[in-house]
């Protein structure tokens, strides 16, 4: 009797062991994998989108098992953007990803009735933006990786880059896209304002809104020795024509557009900050409140296109070049 009781008992806890095992199995099957939605209105920052994706890896998330993302690609036109964030928002993603100003600010509007969280990179100021109440304590349900209170400091650079790496520098063409937002364009102007004064150079704005305006900056380079290029200008592959052409250096905010043939940049490595970023999308992830979660700045680095500097002709100093942080030939 006693056997028997005991083989019941044995019996019993098996059955019970392979219950639980069978309940863990079933549930581990239905465990949705996370859905991140991506937003991004340029080319220049596909490297933050890149970066963003490898820090998730590394952080031990498995593309298409445990995570999966939605990313439509980049998308410049307003509308079409807005029309994305909602999609995502309809897709009830776990967490927006914008990579720039405008997408931040799509994915602000879209998730306004919503308790998505958004994690920005690629972005000047955040809290002249309205993203967050400021930096250390965002506030709401976005934070993320951004220049911030560098913002101004990061324009004055890329000038005195510009000045440093072509030193007959006195009269440059400042060039941004007409149809930015006056939001994310006046604290722009306001720093190259600083720097012409600082600098004691002629800083000439110029707003493009098309090819034909960039054919007419095109046709009045001769007033000027250097070029700087912000907020992605269109019809940026003339303006990198036409400084091989005409020999004049080009400075750009962007990794890519060096890359392209620009001469240089002075920024973060979008792929180091969209992997700065995808941290911080983790710690959401795993509960955390981005609303304390403070903003973020990322390292910054010079980039030096090294072909440009011998086509157009400019011979650049030992000192810069060990100065940059990386060359491209």
């Amino acid at each position: 009797m006693k056997l028997r009781s005991a083989i019941m008992a044995v019996n019993l806890r098996l059955l019970l062991l392979f219950c639980l095992f069978g309940w863990l199995a079933a549930c581990e099957q239905s465990k949705q994998p996370i859905k991140i939605g991506i937003l991004n209105t340029s080319l220049f920052t596909e490297d933050s989108v890149s970066g963003f994706r490898d820090g998730m890896t590394e952080l031990g998330y498995i593309e298409g098992e445990t995570i999966i993302y939605l990313y439509a690609g980049v998308i410049e036109e307003p509308e079409a953007l807005a029309q994305e964030a909602q999609r995502l928002v309809a897709q009830e993603v776990d967490l927006i990803f914008a990579a720039s100003t405008p997408a931040t600010q799509a994915g602000k509007a879209a998730t306004a009735d919503t308790d998505i969280p958004i994690v920005f990179d690629a972005i000047i100021d955040p809290v002249s933006a309205g993203f967050v109440e400021n930096r250390q304590r965002p506030g709401g349900q976005i934070t993320g990786v951004s220049v911030g209170e560098l913002g101004s400091q990061v324009l004055q650079k890329n000038i005195e880059w510009l000045i440093n790496i072509a030193p007959q520098t006195q009269k440059i063409y400042a060039v941004y896209d007409a149809d930015q937002p006056p939001v994310f364009v006046e604290p722009a102007l306001v720093s190259l304002a600083e720097a012409e004064h600082l600098l004691s150079v002629d800083i000439e704005i110029v707003a493009v809104a098309d090819t034909q305006d960039v054919q007419t900056l095109i046709d009045n380079l001769d007033q000027a020795d250097g070029l700087f290029a912000f907020n992605a200008p269109s019809a940026f592959d003339m303006l990198v024509a036409a400084s091989l052409d005409k020999h004049i250096p080009l400075g750009v905010q962007s990794q890519i557009g060096v890359q392209q043939g620009a001469l240089f940049t002075y920024l973060p490595d979008f792929t180091e900050s969209g992997k700065q970023a995808a941290r911080l999308a983790d710690e959401i992830l795993q509960g955390q409140n981005p609303a304390e979660i403070p903003v973020e700045f990322p390292q910054l680095y010079l980039f030096i296109n090294l072909n440009t500097a011998e086509t157009i002709g400019l011979d650049i100093s030992e000192d810069v070049l060990e100065s940059a942080y990386r060359l491209f030939r």
